[in-house]
């Protein structure tokens, strides 16, 4: 497992080879933003969903960059087994008509993702999870989201009732 193994995995998104082959005997592919639980032992939803990543007509056009790959790490399990664990940061930039539903206004849009990945000793994927900002894609769309900035004092002054002193007066010790 490195950055060229995680390279592999994504791009076998939009292959033939489908990413079914990288995972262990009852390994999961998860992705809680996109309602996405993949077992490997479903290999007709792997080809279904691969063939609709491929298909540009469809899905627009994709690009999936692994910028860094920290890892393996080993740990012991909740079985009391050592597992090696990886984090992929990743980029992906696509060109399509609309995401999640929201028009795209034909811009390509972009987002940084991380996957946190379980191998097994053959080096197989145990258990896959991937998160992505989609805040800043939605934002992208047009969505007019409000993202305060929590670390700055002023931010409060957006609450009704509520004084930036009165809050640092209550942490006080």
């Amino acid at each position: 497992m490195n950055k060229e193994f995680a390279q592999r995995w994504i791009d076998s998104f939009f292959s033939d080879e489908t990413p079914a082959g990288l995972y262990a005997e009852g390994g999961v592919c998860e992705d809680a933003l996109l309602d996405l639980r993949i077992p490997e032992s479903a290999r007709e939803e792997w080809k279904t969903l691969c063939a609709a990543w491929a298909n540009k007509e469809v899905m627009g056009d994709h690009t999936m960059l692994v910028t860094d790959y920290l890892g393996p790490y080993t740990r012991r399990g909740s079985d009391g087994r050592e597992e090696r664990i990886g984090v992929i940061h990743w980029v992906w930039e696509c060109d399509l008509p609309e995401f999640l539903g929201l028009p795209t206004g034909g811009k390509k849009i972009n987002t940084t993702c991380m996957s946190v990945q379980i191998y097994n000793d053959e080096g197989k994927i145990v258990h896959d999870w991937t998160t992505w900002d989609a805040i800043n894609m939605l934002k992208q769309c047009g969505v007019p989201l409000k993202t305060p900035h929590f670390w700055e004092m002023d931010w409060l002054t957006t609450i009704d009732g509520i004084s930036p002193d009165s809050i640092v007066e209550s942490f006080q010790l």
